[in-house]
């Protein structure tokens, strides 16, 4: 069934599908492009982002290291602390 389209009716199952592919990309890149990802250089998007990822990784490492060594720290003083008040008090 091969409509002219200068006349209204109905569309066909692949005119539909094509349509929402094509409505469906264009959104896509328009929404990248708006957070300002180039889409013509997908290589080289995915790099950046896996560049991103690689940092991202080592930031989340270096604040676990940071906060294991501050619990540590702060743990080790207040366990001298509580040890140099039991030795106080048992020499008294």
């Amino acid at each position: 069934m091969d409509h002219d389209r200068a006349t209204p009716g109905p569309l066909g199952m692949n005119e539909v599908e094509h349509i929402a592919r094509v409505a469906g990309k264009e959104s896509a890149q328009e929404t990248l492009l708006g957070l300002g990802i180039d889409t013509t250089r997908p290589i080289e998007t995915q790099r950046d982002f896996a560049h991103l990822r690689w940092w991202r990784e080592i930031a989340e490492g270096v604040m676990k290291a940071a906060v294991i060594a501050m619990a540590l720290g702060f743990g080790g003083t207040l366990a001298t602390l509580i040890w140099l008040g039991f030795k106080l008090s048992v020499n008294k």
